[in-house]
């Protein structure tokens, strides 16, 4: 399926185990800034850096996701990774989203952690061709971080300051500093945003020694973690 009218499309991938307010707020801060058509979380089926160590199962993690979900119409659920076999590569995600809306303004959401690590990913060279790279740095990094590591990956970037202001094919977010143009298709932003750091290994040990998770994951999140406790202990222990 295509769309008649292209339109902006904002990506945030992850394995979601389980959402929590760092995610979500992430979404908001992003939303608000890109004002997208649509944001889509995409729960990893079988993430390639985490090999199945504590993970819920892809079916748990996605009913927790939508409950966290609820009442916030503007973002929604994609399950596309689990009708793949193998590992869930996000370059594998992102051409199907361009195969999808082979027009539209596509944007990846990025923390800057990960990007420091992007040469580890599968394919990421080629990410660019498929989506705009959409750099949300933690509190520290700085954005000389974001160019050195944008000009290591792909010397030939472009620094493109204010000309992407009157390109058409952009929705350029206000706040975004450092832009790279990187080929016909896709460019670099840095985005700082306000983010809230949260630890999900350190939620689920607390979760898991009884110990409250209040404030770091919505309650609807805590409910379900509870109604299904028997199968998140088998999984996080």
């Amino acid at each position: 399926m295509t769309e008649n009218k292209p339109q902006t499309i904002a990506l945030l991938g992850g394995s979601f185990n389980p959402v929590h307010y760092g995610h979500l707020r992430l979404a908001v801060e992003v939303y608000e800034a890109l004002t997208p058509d649509r944001l889509y979380f995409i729960p990893s089926a079988n993430p390639p850096h985490k090999p199945g160590l504590g993970m819920l199962p892809f079916e748990l993690r996605v009913e927790i996701l939508h409950a966290a979900l609820q009442g916030y119409p503007e973002f929604q659920v994609d399950t596309l990774e689990a009708d793949r076999p193998g590992p869930s590569y996000t370059s594998d995600t992102l051409a199907e989203y361009r195969r999808r809306h082979p027009n539209g303004d596509l944007y990846f959401i990025l923390g800057s952690e990960d990007f420091l690590g992007l040469d580890s990913w599968k394919n990421w060279k080629h990410m660019p061709d498929l989506a705009n790279l959409l750099v949300v740095p933690r509190q520290g990094t700085e954005e000389a971080e974001f160019e050195e590591q944008a000009l290591r990956l792909w010397p030939t970037a472009e620094v493109m300051p204010s000309a992407l202001k009157d390109d058409k094919k952009i929705n350029l977010p206000a706040k975004a500093k450092s832009i790279y143009r990187v080929s016909e298709a896709g460019c670099l932003l840095y985005l700082p945003l306000p983010r809230l750091d949260i630890n999900a290994s350190l939620l689920r040990r607390r979760w898991l020694e009884g110990r409250r998770i209040d404030f770091w994951t919505p309650p609807v999140v805590v409910d379900t973690l509870e109604k299904h406790r028997e199968l998140v202990e088998r999984h996080w222990k």
